[in-house]
């Protein structure tokens, strides 16, 4: 869902999307006009499976029920999508077992060409333009589930998290799993102990019966798939309002009294932490915030959208304002292919830096100094494209630092006001959104007003070591 559709009427978007499978008609379908199977991937190079052709979600509804003593998830998800060809069959990305289809009302027939891939063929075909729902009933293990060598389902006898990078809902909901087609979400999970996920808190938890508790959440603005999560497990709780924004904070109970209480308060460095974010980068994007400390995530932290998710091993203060920094950068403004994964953590990485030189560290310059120093020796590090790092190397370190040293070298080489105008644009005009690199380039050139095509090309186009000139955006000491 592009950021032109949510702008539109919705009579209006409904012309658009009736146009859009016109002209995917013209160049798919036979002269026939016969409706077409939706393609099986997106169209993202570095994972050919992720995403599917042929329909824009708008919507997912998600019924989940898991037993944390037997690992068994059961499930029912009710997707709300507007087809923009026209439909004789579809692709979900799933890796659960199904056990029903439902389009419109109707029972489906389905297949799994693939174990990533959930095949669906509707009763009837589905015109272009066209609001649709399908309800996907499935049971299964989780934890017995791989996709491209990755085991992302984290359980123990005590908490659950569904979170990963770059995928996790094929774990646990039917999707269109790829940044481009975002989406809203409710989310009703029903198990033992008390649960968190995304957004707001819909209504109060309720009964269910046999000792199961039903927690309802709602997130209104529109999310990418891999950012879309729960955690299972006893936590201690706190919360703030705080301009309209709700934070909420959850420890893991498995941790030991101080250290819970060391845990709790690293997490909420995250509202200062968000106050001086939005100083640069414009408003939160969205309406809750907070973080929760898990046992079960044990190392690292993932930026879940409006609530990031710290492992067990506690997080720095610049790890708190790299997860947060990442609600404007990969959570609001997602990447548009995995390629330009570095719109992310570059970004993130950088804001990291420029929170240290405002809070009593070394200014971005002389990071930026530093490592080009430090390593010049290491040839690794200057192999990878930061633009395009390829798969295996998503998330290299180069593609954070390396990224976040491009950002300092930009402010240095269009000065501090155009540089923060840009942030500013970027995650205003790209709200809820995604970029790519050469959006983001064409943005730089329009605020400086400079050609940055061999700037670009240098830093994040190719590989080497950039030559330290003022075009490169070194500056004298």
């Amino acid at each position: 869902m592009t950021d032109a559709d949510r702008d539109l009427h919705p009579l209006l978007r409904w012309i658009v999307a009736a146009l859009i499978g016109l002209i995917g008609l013209i160049a798919v379908a036979p002269a026939s006009g016969v409706p077409t199977p939706g393609a099986s991937g997106i169209g993202d190079p570095y994972f050919p499976l992720d995403g599917n052709g042929g329909y824009d979600v708008e919507h997912y509804d998600i019924q989940t029920r898991f037993s944390l003593r037997t690992g068994v998830l059961s499930g029912t998800t009710t997707i709300t999508a507007v087809a923009i060809q026209d439909l004789s069959a579809f692709n979900l990305d799933f890796l659960l077992r199904t056990v029903t289809v439902r389009v419109n009302g109707q029972d489906a027939q389905f297949t799994k060409p693939h174990p990533h891939e959930l095949t669906v063929v509707p009763a009837q075909p589905i015109l272009s333009g066209t609001r649709f729902t399908v309800i996907v009933t499935y049971r299964d293990r989780p934890a017995l589930r791989s996709y491209l060598n990755e085991h992302n389902w984290l359980q123990n006898g005590f908490e659950v998290a569904a979170v990963g990078e770059p995928h996790i809902a094929p774990w646990w909901f039917p999707s269109n799993d790829h940044p481009r087609d975002k989406a809203t979400f409710t989310q009703h999970i029903t198990t033992s102990w008390p649960v968190l996920a995304n957004g707001a808190v819909s209504k109060p938890p309720t009964a269910a019966g046999g000792g199961l508790t039903t927690y309802h959440f709602e997130s209104p603005e529109p999310m990418a798939t891999y950012l879309a999560f729960f955690v299972i497990g006893r936590f201690r709780f706190d919360s703030e309002v705080v301009n309209g924004v709700r934070f909420s904070y959850a420890v893991s109970s498995l941790y030991r009294p101080n250290y819970r209480s060391l845990r709790m308060r690293q997490l909420r460095q995250t509202k200062p932490v968000i106050r001086w974010l939005a100083t640069k980068l414009g408003p939160y994007p969205f309406s809750t915030a907070g973080g929760i400390a898990s046992s079960v995530f044990t190392i690292g932290a993932l930026e879940t959208q409006t609530r990031p998710v710290y492992g067990s091993v506690p997080p720095t203060l610049a790890v708190v304002v790299h997860e947060n920094a990442h609600q404007w950068f990969g959570d609001s403004v997602s990447p548009a292919r995995w390629k330009d994964v570095w719109l992310n953590e570059g970004f993130a990485q950088f804001m990291q830096w420029w929170y240290a030189e405002e809070h009593g560290g070394v200014t971005t310059t002389a990071q930026l100094r530093y490592v080009y120093k430090a390593a010049a020796p290491y040839r690794r590090f200057w192999r990878i494209t930061v633009a395009n790092p390829l798969p295996k190397n998503l998330f290299a370190l180069p593609v954070y630092v390396r990224g976040a040293m491009t950002l300092a070298a930009l402010r240095n080489r269009i000065g501090d006001a155009a540089f923060t105008t840009l942030l500013r644009r970027w995650t205003s005009e790209r709200r809820w959104g995604t970029g790519t690199t050469e959006q983001f380039r064409q943005l730089a050139q329009d605020v400086s007003g400079q050609d940055l095509t061999a700037f670009f090309h240098v830093w994040v186009g190719s590989t080497g070591r950039p030559v330290a000139t003022a075009a490169n955006g070194f500056v004298p000491r």
